[in-house]
């Protein structure tokens, strides 16, 4: 006998539904956005629902729909066995989450405690449009589920009616205890056609975020390594610490081992990797080791480090670690200290060369130094003050290092008082007044004057004032405005306060541009200074559109009171008239186009000494950039900076919706002209694979490195992972 269902009977008919089959479906399925709220109302629709009374079933049938509000069950109907426990739902069968999920089912059933669910010819659309389907698929809570003749493809499917690729899986087991999903008899199928078998893999739920376990594989080939294979393995201590070994077995060089431990924690981080063999013939140990940390002791003060490591100096690039290619390594440990207006910086450091020409035992160590800064409180009237200072120890192990020292201690401080001004008539003033006072204890250091190495005490006190003025003229028109800008600085000093006897350890790197035309001091460090007095003057143009566009320019130059000069003869800087140094800028921002032209030109003829350019055209379908740089010789007091003269360009190509062309070249065009590196890439991409295939040669050498030609490509199956294969 049947009789409609009551109020009450109904009421619970609808949770049991909508509490069972999303919860098996999440749990099977992995929806997370599948959760429903008790406490919220729940509608339930169906041509018809009766209650059995002798076999105890509740039944509603004819376009069944139960709903709360995202989350939508549709299907032809819905029973329940109060008796059995059971809960099942017939013909064409829906749901919906609200993550926009949607799954078909011809039939499902699952117990009402929802330990255990089945559901038959499954047909998932995922939100990202990609599509899972099984046979059938079975759920055990706490324990397993299991799709049976499964597959899953992120692909659209295409005019011929298959997806570009697919995997397959005669059964895939999803265990919960472990958080893991086992595929067996698995394969890849593109268009339809099998390319890539396995009998067994795993990986970890995508909801878990570490996992121990394997990673994908890698391969590929090196004229002078041989065939290569590395197979990680990715070890996750705990939440905040992991550990991941990369084996490499290459046919003629044996095994190299690389591994790279990574911790975060509450106030700071550690990196360290390590990379290691041996020869085959000597058995000799080759390698490279690097650590990174910080530790933030408190809000003011904070303990970093880089530690680097090599055994020799091609390691690197014979092994193709390019991410470490430096020309030498800086090893660092540093205390510092931050206040409102102050920073303190306590620390040590060491360097180990990498380049052919440089001894090793030449390179410094710097343990300890310190440094610190402090700015005052800025006034209307009367600016800011500021003290910046320097204390270092500079040790060599070399028992003969050509003009430099064997050690140096020194203490560096410098007081400064600060005014920015405008006039009431528009003139910009800027006035500096610094005192320097420099002190240094010096071994072993070779001085012409004397003809012999010196060891004693100097120092220098240096005193120093300039006024910088500007007054911008504006025009301003119907579609753009302009600035005319003449700029001028006096800089008055004491001459010399460069005594012989003072090693040069931190002002080497020097270049004389633009930017620093009206600097004070133009050297970067503290063991030189830029005395007498002189005038530095320039004008400045710019126009800006109102619709971003900008079009600048910069030119300027520096005389010298005084004969003698601080600097090398071809600086710029050698003669009482510096060079004239500019710029020349285009920026075109709305149509993705800037030009960039930086010169020096001799003051004499006007003769060419630094010529840059770099460019960049961004359109929607093409990228284009390059640059020209052409640099004489530069010699320094202990080196020589060689000529440049080299230009590059690199282009991207979009071919179409799918096909992306890219290139760049560099050469070098000093002599006869030889190429520094070219390299090419094609890239497909679509909504669910792409591919790419490049070359690239380099030209660079060094000692056993002889530069290289390498091949390489990849294919990326979009939530599976890429394949690599490359050949040099």
């Amino acid at each position: 006998m049947q009789k409609p269902l009551n109020i009450f009977r109904l009421f619970l008919f609808a949770l049991c539904v909508f509490y069972a089959f999303p919860a098996a479906a999440s749990n099977i399925y992995g929806i997370k956005d599948l959760t429903l709220d008790e406490n919220k109302p729940i509608s339930l629709e169906a041509d018809k629902i009766t209650y059995d009374d002798n076999s105890k079933i509740v039944i509603a049938s004819g376009n069944v729909v139960i709903e709360q509000e995202d989350t939508i069950l549709k299907c032809d109907s819905v029973s329940y066995d109060t008796q059995s426990s059971l809960i099942s739902a017939e013909g064409n069968v829906s749901l919906l989450s609200p993550g926009g999920t949607v799954i078909f089912t011809d039939e499902m059933e699952v117990k009402d405690s929802f330990t255990e669910g089945n559901a038959k010819s499954v047909r998932i659309t995922l939100a990202d449009k990609s599509r899972m389907e099984a046979d059938e698929v079975t759920y055990n809570e706490g324990k397993t589920s299991t799709l049976t003749k499964g597959s899953y493809s992120p692909c659209d499917i295409c005019e011929d009616g298959k997806a570009l690729w697919t995997i397959h899986a005669d059964t895939v087991e999803k265990d919960d205890e472990e958080q893991t999903y086992r595929y067996y008899d698995a394969w890849i199928d593109f268009k339809g056609v099998p390319i890539l078998y396995t009998p067994y893999f795993s990986h970890a739920d995508p909801k878990i975020k570490r996992k121990s376990g394997f990673l994908s594989p890698s391969f590929g080939s090196d004229s002078e390594l041989g065939l290569e294979l590395t197979t990680p393995f990715f070890w996750a201590i705990d939440n905040n610490q992991n550990f991941t070994f990369s084996p490499r077995f290459m046919t003629k060089e044996g095994v190299l081992l690389q591994g790279k431990y990574e911790a975060l924690f509450t106030k700071g981080f550690l990196d360290i990797n390590g990379t290691f063999t041996f020869t085959d013939k000597k058995k000799d140990f080759r390698g490279y080791f690097t650590s990174d940390f910080e530790y933030d002791i408190n809000k003011y003060w904070r303990l970093t480090g880089d530690l680097n490591y090599v055994s020799d100096d091609t390691f690197i690039k014979k092994y193709d670690l390019s991410k470490y290619n430096e020309p030498w390594l800086e090893n660092t440990v540093a205390l510092e200290g931050f206040g409102k207006k102050s920073y303190f910086k306590l620390y040590g450091s060491f360097f180990e060369e990498r380049r052919n020409d440089v001894p090793n035992d030449s390179s410094p160590k710097v343990i300890p130094a310190m440094t610190y800064s402090y700015m005052g409180s800025p006034t209307e009237k009367y600016g800011y003050f500021t003290f910046d200072s320097y204390a270092g120890v500079i040790t060599r192990s070399g028992k003969d290092v050509p003009n430099l020292a064997k050690g140096v201690e020194k203490l560096n401080t410098e007081f400064g008082w600060h005014l920015p001004y405008t006039d009431p008539l528009g003139s910009i003033y800027k006035i500096d007044a610094t005192l320097r006072a420099d002190g240094y204890s010096v071994h072993d250091y070779f001085v012409s004057s004397k003809g012999e190495k010196w060891s004693g005490a100097t120092g220098r006190l240096f005193p120093q004032l300039s006024v910088e003025w500007r007054y911008p003229f504006i025009k301003t028109e119907e579609s753009s405005y302009q600035v005319i800008e003449p700029i001028a600085s006096l800089v008055v000093a004491p001459n010399g306060c460069n005594p012989e006897e003072i090693p040069n350890e931190d002002s080497l790197d020097f270049n004389f541009d633009e930017t620093n035309l009206f600097s004070a001091n133009r050297f970067a460090g503290y063991d030189r200074v830029e005395s007498g007095a002189r005038i530095n003057y320039g004008l400045q143009w710019s126009i800006y559109g109102n619709e971003k566009g900008k079009i600048s320019a910069l030119f300027g130059q520096s005389y010298r009171l005084n004969k003698s000069s601080a600097f090398s003869e071809n600086s710029g800087l050698y003669d009482r008239s510096s060079d004239y140094v500019g710029k020349l800028e285009l920026a075109l921002p709305q149509h993705g186009f800037f030009v960039n032209y930086r010169f020096r030109l001799a003051h004499g003829d006007f003769a060419p000494q630094r010529n840059e350019v770099d460019f960049n055209f961004n359109f929607d379908w093409l990228k284009l950039s390059g640059y020209y740089m052409n640099t004489k010789e530069i010699i320094t007091e202990y080196s020589t900076l060689p000529r440049r003269r080299e230009v590059g360009l690199s282009a991207s190509v979009k071919l179409n919706q799918y096909w992306l062309l890219k290139g760049y070249w560099q050469y070098n065009l000093i002599g006869k002209g030889q190429p520094i590196e070219w390299g090419s890439s094609l890239a497909y991409e679509d909504e669910c694979f792409g591919v790419t295939a490049s070359v690239k040669r380099e030209y660079t050498r060094d000692r056993d490195y002889q530069g290289s030609t390498s091949f390489l490509l990849l294919f990326n199956f979009k939530t599976l992972g890429m394949v690599k294969a490359t050949e040099m």
